[in-house]
């Protein structure tokens, strides 16, 4: 294991990032994190993840789109270390 004067800064960056990250994903609201976790970690689509919640698929993109926003607002809050609007965050398209 590397300590942390033997890490090399681009992996520090990347831990700090994955860090804020995660922080910013627990302070959403429940539904937020529930909806960003299944399309971006788990992988389901759109109409998958309407299918499982018994909604229209434009409602999910909707509700995805708000919470995206809140993410991005929750990392510009924190530290500063989300990028500029229109980048991705964590690998979250914008």
């Amino acid at each position: 294991m590397l300590r942390a004067s033997q890490a090399a800064p681009d992996q520090i960056d990347a831990a700090i990032a994955k860090w804020d990250l995660a922080t910013a994903l627990a302070s959403l609201r429940p539904r937020d994190r529930n909806l960003l976790t299944a399309r971006y970690l788990r992988d389901r689509s759109i109409g998958q993840i309407a299918a499982d919640l018994n909604i229209p698929a434009g409602t999910v993109k909707s509700r995805l789109s708000a919470a995206r926003d809140a993410l991005h607002r929750k990392l510009q809050s924190g530290n500063g270390s989300a990028g500029p609007r229109g980048t991705a965050i964590g690998g979250l398209p914008t």
